[in-house]
C-alpha cells in the first residue's frame, strides 16, 4: 500500500516537475532540446531538479500530519528514489541517453536522494516546525548566504561545447541507423540531392519528438485518438507500417519542395529559403522549422560530409526557373 501512494506521488511530482520546468523558460530552465544551447540559469536548473523532491514530501508529509494519516509518512523518502529512476527510466527509453549530461544527471540523483533522506530523518519524522525559525539571527545568517551563493553560482553560464558534442553524437547515431534502416526510400527521391539530407533531418526530428514507444502507443489507440502514424507522423485512414509512413513523408516532402519552387520561379533566392519553405509546409511550427534547420547544418558540416557539397551555394542568391 505504502509503495504504490509513494509511486504515485512521484508520478505526480514528474509531471509537475516537467509542467513547472516548461512555464520556467522565461528565468533560464533548461529543457532537453536537440537545440545546442548553455545553461544560463545552472543554480536555477540545478535546485529544481535536485531539490525539488525534497520540498515536495515535506509538504506531503505536513499535509498527511495535518490529516492524521501519519502511516502514509513512513520512508516518504523513498518518493525521492522513484522519481529520479522514473526520470532516468523516462529518457532512456525515449532513446536519449546521449543527450544526457551524466555528471549533472548523477549529481542531481544522489544529492537530490540524500537531501530527501536527511530531510525524512530530520525534519519530518520528529515532526519539528517544517519552516525554519526567522527569528533566529542564525538561521538569517545561512539564509542570506543561500541566497548569496544562488545568486553568484547562477551567473556562472556553462560553456555550449559539451552540450553540443553529446548533440552531435546523438544526432550521428541516429543518421546511422534511421539511414541503415530507411536509405533505400530516401536515395535519389529528390531532384536536389541536398534534399535528401533535410528528409534525414525531418526524420531524425520527427523520432526525437515520437520515439519508438510513443510511435507503438500511437498505433495501439489508432484511429480513435492518433490520427499520424510511424517515424514521418503522416496522416493516414488506415494502418500502415513505418516504411510506408516514411515513403509517404518523402513523398509529400518532394511535393512541398516542387510547391517551394514554383513560388519562387523566376526570381533569386537562396537553397536555404527554398529548404525553409519547403519544411514549413511538412509543419508550420517556427520550433519545428528551427530544429530541422540546426540538425541540417550538424548533419551536413558533422556527419554526413558526403553531402557537404551539395550546399556550396545554399546561402547564395541565385535565379530559380
Amino acid at each position: 500500500m505504502l509503495m504504490i501512494f509513494d509511486l504515485a506521488l512521484a508520478v505526480l511530482l514528474f509531471y509537475s516537475i516537467n509542467w513547472i520546468g516548461k512555464h520556467s523558460s522565461a528565468y533560464g530552465y533548461l529543457q532537453l532540446r536537440l537545440f545546442v544551447r548553455s545553461d544560463q540559469a545552472p543554480a536555477f536548473n540545478f535546485i529544481l531538479r535536485a531539490f525539488s523532491p525534497v520540498v515536495f514530501i515535506i509538504l506531503v508529509a505536513a499535509i498527511c500530519y495535518y490529516l492524521h494519516l501519519d502511516r502514509l509518512v513512513r520512508n516518504i523518502w523513498l518518493v525521492a528514489v522513484y522519481y529520479f529512476g522514473l526520470r532516468l527510466l523516462y529518457n532512456l527509453a525515449l532513446g536519449r541517453a546521449r543527450l544526457l549530461n551524466w555528471p549533472s544527471v548523477s549529481a542531481q540523483l544522489v544529492v537530490g536522494i540524500a537531501a530527501a533522506y536527511l530531510a525524512y530523518k530530520h525534519l519530518i519524522l520528529p515532526r519539528r516546525p517544517l519552516l525554519p525559525d526567522l527569528q533566529s539571527t542564525g538561521n538569517e545568517l545561512w539564509l542570506i548566504i543561500a541566497l548569496f551563493l544562488y545568486a553568484a553560482f547562477n551567473t556562472v553560464h556553462t560553456g555550449a561545447e559539451a552540450s553540443a558534442r553529446r548533440k552531435n553524437n546523438y544526432i550521428r547515431s541516429r543518421f546511422q541507423l534511421l539511414s541503415s534502416a530507411y536509405g533505400g526510400l530516401i536515395a535519389g527521391q529528390f531532384p536536389a540531392r541536398y534534399m535528401e539530407l533535410v528528409g534525414y533531418s525531418i526524420l531524425i526530428v520527427e523520432t526525437f519528438n515520437r520515439p519508438w514507444i510513443v510511435q507503438r502507443l500511437e498505433r495501439a489507440v489508432f484511429p480513435w485518438v492518433s490520427h499520424t502514424l510511424g517515424p514521418m507522423q503522416v496522416r493516414s485512414d488506415t494502418p500502415i507500417s513505418d516504411r510506408e509512413s516514411v515513403h509517404r513523408g518523402m513523398r509529400l516532402l518532394r511535393m512541398y519542395l516542387e510547391a517551394a519552387l514554383k513560388e519562387v520561379s523566376g526570381t533569386k533566392t537562396t537553397q536555404n529559403q527554398v529548404v525553409y519553405s519547403a519544411v514549413a509546409k511538412y509543419n508550420r511550427d517556427s520550433a519545428y522549422i528551427a530544429e530541422v534547420l540546426t540538425v541540417l547544418s550538424i548533419l551536413r558540416n558533422q556527419v554526413a560530409p558526403e553531402y557537404r557539397t551539395e550546399f556550396d551555394q545554399f546561402y547564395v542568391l541565385q535565379p530559380f526557373k
